[in-house]
């Protein structure tokens, strides 16, 4: 079998309007959907809309997305719009329909639900999970499978209904609408109308048990979370919050500076947590007062951030992402302050010397305070009326300032690249990305006192194709002739190519050590 798994998705919901693009652990659901649909390794991943918004989203993220006609009546509809679309040479000949509000669906259930194509009599498979009664016998979004055992992992389909069905002693199955169909079956599907019982029962499955095709259901052990309403939403969100977590991102400066700012916006339900210093955001994590750090690693203008270059290597942290923040500077002050008012401008040093053109346009004298949002926190409480601030947006906010002038920097390229660090899993995979498209991995080496050393540990690298989008040096103990070094690269260490450079690189080096594997940002220069 050659499979291509479809994710048909729509912004049109009646319960919870602009559902696939609803935020979860800074990610849209969507998102994360293509996440685990591609961890399950079957194949090919492609999300299904007829949303331009779902396509950006799905698209910056790293994934494919194919965009289909508005009017179709089912999500079966869409996804044979779309294998056409993908794949009119017929290369394809399974194909895998993920519903697209499934964000907790477990690669395995992806994975189960082709095992009954494996007999060739089967049209269509699914998966189901036996229960006993209970709520959910009654309830009618829960839809039930009545089947017949044909093996102890595995039921073919009789009917399905909302009602609770079979009577009588014994499990019920609970039907996860998940399928896997033969590309001749999916043609034979669409083309059929729709049929009394799937009219009656609202069940499009029914069409095809009424046109005579067989439908096999593999059991598996846990019904995924399906995302209908706000209820569902927070309970999806709540899964992907690590046990025992406290919800809470940690970065260093005060509430409104840049490094909040991105917290907001990667991880909109996290609660931000100031700290002074980078070395107490690191701690944060560290004694679990919070599940993620926010930390700065490099800014398009101002370079490296040194300190997280010496603090990373001993934090034993890992990267788990990455996000890129344009840095925009607003000129604030108190409310009824004016700009001839102005004599002076408090914020961070590199603030002040980004935005140079402002302060000699207008003769102001600049004032350097620790950082930019304290120092709107600070003009916010002076007395005088001729004092403003260079800050972000979200401190105006958070400190009731008005912007007088928007975007003061004089460079528009300013961007600061963000790392967000997590405490390690049980094991050194547990936090890697699932191997696929859009992947960076980050590790640090210290290369041997031997000739060359350098040079012969990235020659693997430029023999197997590998992009190095990054590579720098530190000093290690105060001595020249220990030498660590950080790099990124664009690939999964499961990649051929990664593989076969990151053993070379080991002949070469003293230590190696993978700091984290991770999705490339949507945004990323």
């Amino acid at each position: 079998m050659r499979s291509l798994v479809l994710i048909p998705a729509r912004l049109a919901s009646t319960r919870l309007p602009d559902k696939p693009l609803a935020d979860i652990a800074g990610k849209p659901m969507i998102v994360r959907v293509a996440e685990r649909a591609t961890a399950a390794e079957v194949g090919r991943v492609v999300v299904a809309t007829d949303s331009p918004e779902i396509l950006k989203a799905v698209t910056e993220a790293g994934f494919e997305a194919v965009l289909t006609g508005s009017g179709h009546p089912s999500g079966s509809d869409r996804v044979f719009e779309a294998l056409n679309i993908i794949d009119p040479q017929r290369e394809y000949d399974t194909i895998v329909n993920v519903q697209g509000d499934l964000p907790a669906i477990e690669p395995e259930a992806v994975r189960a639900v082709l095992r009954p194509l494996e007999d060739p009599g089967c049209d269509i498979a699914t998966v189901a999970v036996a229960f006993e009664g209970g709520s959910d016998a009654k309830n009618p979004n829960v839809v039930k499978l009545v089947g017949s055992r044909i093996s102890s992992s595995r039921l073919r389909a009789l009917y399905f209904t909302r009602a609770s069905a079979p009577s009588g002693a014994g499990p019920l199955y609970h039907h996860v609408g998940i399928y896997a169909y033969r590309r001749a079956a999916l043609e034979r599907f669409v083309a059929l109308g729709a049929s009394p019982l799937e009219q009656r029962e609202s069940l499009e499955q029914l069409r095809a048990l009424e046109a005579g095709m067989r439908i096999d259901a593999e059991l598996v052990d846990t019904v995924p979370l399906g995302v209908d309403t706000p209820a569902q939403l927070e309970e999806a969100r709540a899964l992907y919050i690590p046990a025992g977590g406290t919800n809470r991102i940690s970065f260093q400066g005060e509430p409104g500076a840049n490094s909040d700012t991105a917290c907001r916006s990667m991880y909109p339900h996290m609660k931000p947590l100031p700290c002074d210093t980078f070395e107490e955001a690191f701690s944060a994590v560290i004694k679990g007062d919070a599940d993620l750090a926010m930390i700065p690693i490099e800014n398009t203008i101002a370079g490296r951030v040194a300190d997280i270059h010496h603090l990373l290597p001993i934090s034993d942290l890992r990267i788990v992402a990455e996000f890129f923040l344009p840095i925009r500077f607003q000129l604030m002050a108190k409310p009824g302050t004016r700009l001839e008012d102005i004599r002076e401008v408090h914020s961070h040093i590199h603030a002040l010397g980004q935005c140079r053109g402002i302060l000699r346009a207008n003769g102001w004298r600049g004032v350097v305070s620790a950082d930019t949002a304290g120092a709107a926190r600070i003009v916010s409480e002076m007395p005088e009326r001729h004092v403003a601030a260079f800050a972000p947006r979200l401190a105006a906010e958070l400190y009731g300032l008005e912007i007088l002038a928007e975007n003061v920097e004089d460079a528009e390229h300013n961007t600061t690249r963000f790392v967000i660090l997590s405490r390690k899993g049980k094991e050194e995979r547990a936090l890697w990305a699932p191997h696929g498209p859009q992947v960076l991995t980050t590790f640090l080496f210290e290369v041997r006192n031997i000739p060359a050393a350098l040079y012969k540990a990235m020659g693997g690298f430029a023999t197997n194709g590998i992009n190095m989008t990054k590579l720098e040096s530190y000093q290690l103990g105060g001595a020249f002739t220990a030498t660590q070094f950080y790099a990124d690269i664009e690939g999964h260490p499961d990649d051929e190519g990664v593989a076969h450079a990151l053993e070379e690189l080991g002949f070469f080096t003293k230590r190696l050590t993978i700091l984290g594997v991770y999705p490339a940002a949507g945004n990323r220069p």
